[in-house]
């Protein structure tokens, strides 16, 4: 009977769980982002996707520890690509207060912006904390990863990750 059962799952349930994925698929990878407008901490507004520069985009919050954890891995992939068009934009949906305050155990030098989580929701931009984009210079995702690692060896694989996946698409 066990074996039965087992055979049932292999053959029949988990080929449909992994149908059930299909709705975690991200529904702007290779599509416009919709941003059109993004509020910073400090009152300025920038208009993405006006240059021709490429942009990482990181989505995270205070409470994230992953988040948290990956976040000096993260500088030294903003400081490696320094001489290429590149920016590098972090959205929360954090108070001002709460973002300072993990700033200052935590540095971070990305620009930060403000998104509502009504927003960042809606639009669904993220599937998950942390969440990583390439968004190109005509605002299409070119690529995405969300969720981290704890373990701060771990977290340093999203600089690896995020460095190849730009260089390919700087140097076609």
């Amino acid at each position: 009977m066990k074996r039965f059962l087992l055979a049932y799952l292999i053959l029949f349930a988990l080929p449909k769980l992994s149908v059930a994925q299909d709705f975690l698929d991200y529904p702007w990878l290779n599509k416009r982002l919709p941003l059109d407008t993004l509020h910073s901490y400090e009152g300025d507004t920038l208009i993405p996707f006006q240059s021709d520069s490429i942009y990482v985009i990181n989505l995270w919050y205070a409470g994230c520890p992953p988040c948290l954890v990956e976040m000096p891995s993260l500088n030294k992939l903003k400081a490696d690509f320094t001489q290429e068009k590149v920016v590098f934009l972090a959205l929360s949906f954090n108070t001002e207060a709460d973002l300072k305050e993990v700033l200052e155990n935590h540095q971070f030098h990305f620009r930060h912006f403000h998104l509502s989580r009504d927003e960042i929701n809606q639009k669904r931009l993220s599937l998950g904390y942390p969440m990583h984009l390439i968004v190109d210079a005509n605002g299409i995702v070119r690529f995405q990863k969300s969720g981290g690692h704890t373990d701060p060896e771990k977290a340093q694989e999203i600089h690896q990750i995020i460095s190849n996946e730009l260089m390919a698409i700087l140097k076609p």
